[in-house]
């Protein structure tokens, strides 16, 4: 058994190791129960759980009544798992596969699957520390990051297209980062996506982590101006707060505009009112009685333009404009962009986007 710990030890690699140089293991395998799993992971990890959901809490209630016990009942479930694998997705790997495995802490789980790889005769690493030490890593590069990337802050009131210029700056060549995207929400009342259920917040950090680490930290980035949730998902504070002191440039659109670019934008809804329904109660909370009488009279009767426009006047562009002032300290000095200076351009945003890369570039 000290031989094999020490071989064991050996082979333990650390999270820096793996983000630097992921292609030398051929598999980053997560040892650790589905839900788990879901909730956050290493990026590109599979999952390989030795015990199930289930099967963790059994063990874990027994553990804490007689420990001695709850080691045997979780060497039984795992070894009967680690039998499966070998009778399923093991039983196709060749000499050469090397997997990283890790679990929640670099301990008895990943272990237990690494101890008989390594006798069967595959060159396996442990992850020292396990999960928890790649979510430290999530959070203290997130927050260097934060201070170090120089922000470009894209404002204007709701149905401004603030969204559809940050993907034209893309595709103009400027960097972008897309919040909603990765917190897949639109970020107000109306933002859920279709069919789409929002990442765990652990989720969200690893796949924000992920598209910042390919921004170049030398040139400015584009990011729309956000409220410290993006539907149930929180921006981590330094790069919320570096956001907040940054340059912005502000979309200058009539509020017709405004309404008919909405109604395109979330045209899913007016094709499916009914899915709308309990989205329109909760503006019950933020309008007064007669408002929120006369927008629910205005949805049964489909008058969708009317209907975006009491939002926009009565809820978004007040509740947009008290934050925008109050957060963002160089919204003062905002770059105005006009849409009356692009109107003989039926592509408005790309129009903007191709003068805005002119100053950046």
């Amino acid at each position: 058994m000290t031989i094999l710990y020490q071989l064991l030890h050996s082979k333990a690699t650390d999270i820096y190791s793996v983000i630097e140089k992921p292609d030398r293991f051929s598999e980053i395998v997560d040892v650790r129960s589905p839900s788990e799993f879901q909730d956050d992971h290493i990026p590109g990890a599979i999952n390989l759980p030795v015990l199930s959901d289930e099967e963790r809490n059994l063990v874990g209630t027994l553990y804490k009544q007689d420990s001695f016990e709850g080691k045997k009942l979780g060497a039984e479930l795992i070894c009967k798992n680690i039998s499966k694998m070998f009778e399923s997705v093991l039983k196709y790997k060749n000499k050469d596969w090397q997997p990283l495995i890790y679990c929640q802490r670099g301990g008895e789980r990943s272990k237990s699957l690494a101890t008989i790889l390594l006798r069967t005769g595959f060159k396996t690493n442990i992850l020292s520390g396990g999960y928890k030490s790649y979510r430290r890593y999530v959070i203290n590069e997130l927050e260097k990051l934060g201070n170090k990337i120089e922000f470009q802050v894209i404002c204007g009131l709701t149905g401004s297209g603030k969204t559809k210029l940050l993907t034209e700056l893309r595709k103009h060549g400027l960097q972008t980062l897309d919040l909603e995207d990765i917190a897949k929400h639109y970020g107000s009342l109306l933002g859920q996506y279709p069919s789409v259920i929002q990442p765990s917040q652990k989720q969200f950090e690893s796949n924000l982590l992920i598209t910042m680490l390919r921004l170049n930290a030398e040139q400015h980035v584009f990011v729309e101006s956000e409220s410290r949730k993006i539907g149930n998902r929180q921006i981590p504070t330094a790069i919320i707060k570096k956001m907040r002191g940054s340059k912005c440039l502000w979309i200058q659109m009539t509020i017709e505009e405004r309404i008919n670019f909405l109604l395109k934008e979330y045209a899913h809804f007016v094709k499916n009112p009914e899915r709308f329904l309990n989205i329109i109660a909760k503006f019950e909370n933020y309008l007064d009685k007669d408002k929120f009488n006369q927008l629910v009279e205005m949805y049964k009767k489909r008058y969708w333009k009317d209907f975006v426009r009491m939002l926009l006047r009565e809820h978004y562009d007040p509740s947009y404009l008290r934050s925008i002032r109050k957060n963002f300290t160089k919204i003062k000095e905002a770059k105005i962009l006009k849409s009356e200076d692009n109107s003989q351009n039926p592509e408005l945003h790309c129009a903007m986007a191709e003068s805005v890369s002119k100053t950046f570039k």
